[in-house]
């Protein structure tokens, strides 16, 4: 199974031989746009948040 974090290849299921990131956790997606209300939502959903669009927002505040 191929790491979406470092492209690293592993033969275990459970977590990445190089960087140790779960390997069956969703992964973020990066949105076409990021709105100035949405700073507002709780964490449980800007955790599925893509770390750039988290900085937009972070500048828009």
């Amino acid at each position: 199974m191929m790491c979406l974090y470092c492209q690293t290849g592993n033969s275990s299921e459970g977590v990445c031989s190089f960087c140790g990131a779960p390997l069956n956790e969703r992964r973020p997606e990066r949105k076409n746009f990021v709105y100035l209300e949405q700073d507002e939502q709780p964490f449980s959903q800007l955790k599925y948040f893509h770390t750039y669009d988290l900085l937009v927002l972070l500048r828009f505040v």
